[in-house]
């Protein structure tokens, strides 16, 4: 839902005092618009920094808005893989509505909060590497879950294929790098803070991203761009 406000708008001091004091910046166009853009960057940062740590994990609009996404492709007989779970938050709200799920993590530490925190009968959570437990488990998945994985692999064609034989359906969510006009004006003027976190290899636009999907004979059967972040619900037309 939109927001819709008077035309005379609350005068707001602060705002109108940086305005002032941007018109007396004796820097460059250029540099200028580099320095703003920087600044973007990092309050951006900020802010989502105090946003996770603000809301409550079944309250985090976040987490929600991926169940939303989700909830109409869960069945109740399901067994899901949630790959790089972290803290097992969204392994933890997915696990109300499947049969089960597994979340797997290297971060020893992360498996141990998870454990910790949600200790659900139908949740296993496994401090090791993805790859090698679908590898030896029996049975195939119903959905593996790649929520924010993507971009921190060095080649996620390669990750992606070794993983598509052993699920039915795929969801992957990554930043949306077409998100807004800034990313292009970064480009143009060569900022260094491009990336959506320091940790992260790639940037997907969407165009990049249903590439590799068409790569890999992965077919769309439903997608969102919303809030920053592109979502994909993902079938596999056959095997790799």
């Amino acid at each position: 839902m939109g927001l819709k406000f008077t035309r005379k708008k609350e005068h707001f001091f602060l705002l109108s005092l940086l305005y002032r004091l941007a018109k007396l910046n004796p820097l460059s166009q250029k540099r200028r618009l580099k320095l703003y853009l920087e600044l973007t960057w990092i309050f951006d940062r900020f802010a989502h920094s105090e946003a996770m740590a603000f809301y409550e994990i079944s309250k985090n609009p976040v987490r929600i808005n991926t169940l939303n996404f989700l909830s109409s492709e869960l069945k109740p007989d399901y067994k899901v893989l949630d790959i790089g779970c972290n803290r097992g938050d969204l392994t933890n709200l997915i696990a109300e509505h499947v049969y089960r799920i597994t979340g797997v993590d290297h971060d020893t530490n992360a498996i141990k909060s998870a454990k910790l925190n949600y200790g659900n009968t139908n949740i296993q959570f496994i401090n090791g590497d993805a790859l090698e437990h679908v590898k030896n488990v029996s049975e195939k998945y119903d959905l593996i879950i790649l929520s924010h994985i993507l971009e921190h692999i060095d080649n996620p064609i390669s990750f992606l294929r070794a993983y598509i034989p052993y699920s039915k359906y795929i969801y992957i969510e990554v930043p949306d790098y077409e998100k807004s006009y800034h990313n292009v004006f970064r480009k143009d003027v060569g900022a260094v803070l491009q990336f959506t976190d320091n940790d992260h290899i790639s940037e997907f636009d969407r165009e990049e991203i249903e590439q590799i999907f068409e790569e890999l004979y992965l077919v769309i059967l439903r997608k969102e761009f919303r809030h920053g972040v592109m979502r994909y619900f993902l079938k596999s037309s056959e095997v790799i």
